[in-house]
């Protein structure tokens, strides 16, 4: 994989090395490069924070949840333009879309575009807020972006996490690693 600054990866540990001087090359090639270094991005984070792995299983409506309450204006894709007010889930964003899910995928198919989000580890790691004593879970989910004319695809690793707030809970994504 091609970076900014002119070097090139070839395994998961020169790719993490690269990151931290350098992004991947915007080309369409590195995009799709780039989905196979993914399961890099996620051990790196799991590598640099504390974490604790429970035995929890995941949720049997998680990639529901994702589709139904993931703000997609809390990350970069190709949907965050078109996000605003009551129109900023996957529901309401692609609600003409075909919808395919199981516990931990959810895929949605339009005649313009594909996108998909897949939920591929579960995490804890001890709460920043009130002295760090509490565990907050985090999901580590796999996005998979694509406009089907080839001016677009993207695939990246993000973390979601359940926020609360006045207008009920909504989750949010940050993309992984942070750019």
């Amino acid at each position: 994989m091609l970076f900014d600054n002119g070097g090139v990866a070839n395994n998961c540990a020169q790719y993490s090395n690269l990151l931290s001087s350098g992004a991947p090359d915007e080309s369409t090639r590195s995009a799709e490069i780039r989905s196979e270094y993914l399961v890099c991005d996620a051990v790196q984070m799991l590598g640099l924070q504390s974490f604790i792995v429970t035995q929890a299983s995941l949720p049997a409506n998680a990639a529901r949840t994702l589709f139904e309450r993931l703000d997609m204006r809390s990350f970069p894709s190709s949907l965050r333009n078109r996000a605003d007010g009551p129109t900023h889930t996957l529901k309401t964003l692609l609600a003409l879309g075909k919808v395919t899910m199981n516990r931990d995928t959810v895929e949605i198919e339009t005649d313009t575009q594909f996108f998909s989000l897949k939920i591929v580890g579960v995490v804890s790691r001890p709460a920043t807020e009130a002295g760090g004593g509490r565990l907050r879970k985090e999901w580590i989910v796999w996005v998979g972006d694509e406009l089907k004319d080839g001016n677009y695809k993207s695939y990246r690793t993000l973390i979601v996490r359940p926020f609360r707030d006045s207008r009920g809970d909504r989750y949010t994504g940050t993309l992984y690693p942070v750019q």
